[in-house]
Formats: structure tokens, C-alpha cells, sequence
């Protein structure tokens, strides 16, 4: 009922606009006055003007969208629509967490968000290539048709946690700001996250992982891993910070050249590590 009376009002109101500028119109048309022109042309703007804030975000998944409409600090004006400007100017989280979502559309709009958690939702595919102000995000939890995500457009991103998804690659080198990554039973192949000299935590367990490659992570302290194979080859030269290596799984090699003094696994130094650990060739 309020959405019919809201929609019913801006379309009398735009209706009004629309016959005091015919009206006009044609007063102008008599009357062929400068004046009345600039009347004309400013009662334009002000229609323009109108129109243009109350444009509303298309937000399909009814979830979704009650979801947004009952958080007062994204539904500012309490009406029954999120407005452009509304979401333009949200700087919070998002937090859709075990709610019944297949369907995001609308995201986008949220070019400030900060926070987006949507673990445990039903969404096969997530686009946040408009949300370029993210720092956190969670998603995944039984989504086995959940393929591929492109985080390439996410700059500022600092923490990124998924899990159960059907995800075999991931392209983080655009992504130089992340300083955690969680990502539980996956089914990367190979991941490349070297050079990223803010990343301090990365855990990779359970997994499917054949190489990894985090060289050069300067500020890296913390890795686990864990799965039922063995993996390839593991590089973790030039990581500097490392305190503690957590691999709970065969190991073909293992590169720690240039590692902190402090390194250790489940509090072994290293130079035990390297007696008890079954690595095949290990190069430090």
C-alpha cells in the first residue's frame, strides 16, 4: 500500500511539472517574453533535478531488497525504494549472511560500501566491479555452482574469506592492499599471491592446491594448509616476517629462502621442522 502511494504521488507530482511547463509553453509561445523563457528554462532544471534523485536502484531478489529497505542507514528517507543517491552515499557493511539470496543485482549501485559478507547465501556469481571501495568480503557456503569471481577492479580490498565454492582459479595481483586471505575447501589448482607486502595471514585449508607462490610477502607471518595430497611445490622466499608454517600435507618442495629467524611450525624452529617434515628438496 505505502509503495502505491509513493509511486502514485511521484508520478502525480512529475504530472504536475509536466503541465505548469506546457502551460508555460504556451504563455511563451503568446507572449514571445524573455522573461518567460527564463521561467521556463528554470522550472526545466528544477523538473530535471526532481526526476533525476528519485531514480531507484533495480534490486530484483525480494531478500534482498527488504533486507536493504529495513537498515535505516541505507533506506534514509524510510520510503519503499533504495534511491541512487541513497546507495551512492553508503559508506557501511552489508551483511546478507544465511539469508535466502540468489540474485545481488544492485550491488553495484553501493559504490562506497565497505564491508560485504554473503557467506551462506544461495548466489552463483557475484559482480563488484562497480564497488571499488570494498575492503572486506565474505562469501561462498554451499555453493558448488559458485565458478568464478573477478576481484581485479577491487583495489582497495584488505580481507578476503570464502569457502565451498567451485572456484579453480583466483587472480589477486591487482588486489596490493590485502592483508588477510581465508579460503576454506576450495578447489584452486594454483595461486600466485607473491609480492603482496601487506599480506600477513594467508590459510589455505583444506584444499586442492598444486603450487603456491607467495614469494616476496614481506609482511606475511602466518600460512596453514592442509589436504589429503601432496602438494608440488610451495615458494615462500624473501617472506621475511614469517613466524609460523603450518602444511599439513605432502610437499614435493619447499622454497623459504630468506625467511624470518622466527619461523616454525606447530612451535618447531625450522631447522627441526626441516628434519621431521618429509619435503623432498628444500631450498633455504
Amino acid at each position: 500500500m505505502r509503495q502505491k502511494w509513493f509511486l502514485k504521488n511521484c508520478f502525480e507530482c512529475e504530472l504536475t511539472l509536466l503541465q505548469i511547463l506546457m502551460s508555460l509553453s504556451y504563455l511563451c509561445f503568446k507572449s514571445s517574453s524573455a522573461l518567460m523563457m527564463k521561467t521556463i528554462l528554470l522550472f526545466l532544471s528544477i523538473f530535471c533535478c526532481l526526476n533525476l534523485s528519485g531514480q531507484s536502484v533495480d534490486i530484483p531478489d525480494a531478500t534482498f531488497k527488504s533486507y536493504l529497505l529495513g537498515n535505516s542507514n541505507i533506506n534514509t528517507n524510510n520510503d519503499a525504494e533504495i534511491q541512487d543517491s541513497e546507495a551512492n552515499s553508503f559508506q557501511g557493511n552489508i551483511d546478507v549472511k544465511y539469508l535466502y539470496i540468489t540474485n545481488l543485482t544492485g550491488i553495484e549501485a553501493f559504490i562506497n560500501l565497505d564491508s560485504l559478507n554473503c557467506y551462506g547465501t544461495y548466489l552463483t556469481n557475484l559482480d563488484l566491479s562497480q564497488n571499488i571501495n570494498l575492503k572486506h568480503l565474505e562469501f561462498g557456503g554451499w555453493n558448488t555452482n559458485f565458478t568464478t569471481i573477478d576481484l581485479s577492479q577491487n583495489i582497495n580490498l584488505e580481507s578476503l574469506r570464502y569457502s565451498l565454492t567451485s572456484i579453480e582459479s583466483l587472480d589477486l595481483t591487482l588486489n596490493t592492499k590485502l592483508e588477510f586471505v581465508d579460503i576454506n575447501s576450495n578447489y584452486l589448482n594454483h595461486l600466485d599471491v607473491s609480492g603482496l607486502s601487506f599480506l600477513s595471514w594467508l590459510d589455505l585449508s583444506p584444499g586442492s592446491l598444486l603450487t603456491l607462490n607467495a614469494s616476496a610477502c614481506t609482511s606475511l607471518t602466518h600460512f596453514g594448509f592442509s589436504q589429503s595430497y601432496a602438494m608440488e611445490s610451495a615458494d615462500f622466499s624473501g617472506c621475511i616476517s614469517l613466524e609460523y608454517l603450518n602444511i599439513q600435507a605432502g610437499l614435493t618442495h619447499l622454497y623459504i629462502a630468506g625467511c624470518g629467524a622466527f619461523l616454525s611450525s606447530g612451535g618447531l624452529p625450522i631447522s627441526r621442522l626441516l628434519e621431521v617434515t618429509p619435503f623432498a628438496i628444500v631450498q633455504v
